[in-house]
């Protein structure tokens, strides 16, 4: 596997974390304050 490989699996898996973690509301952004 190469790093590009690596990178693009990594991206993908952080895809669907996301869309699990919006899908059920939960609140993980970083909200700073300006």
């Amino acid at each position: 596997m190469t790093d590009r490989d690596l990178m693009a699996a990594l991206q993908a898996e952080n895809a669907r974390l996301i869309a699990l973690l919006d899908a059920h509301g939960i609140e993980w952004r970083l909200h700073l304050k300006p």
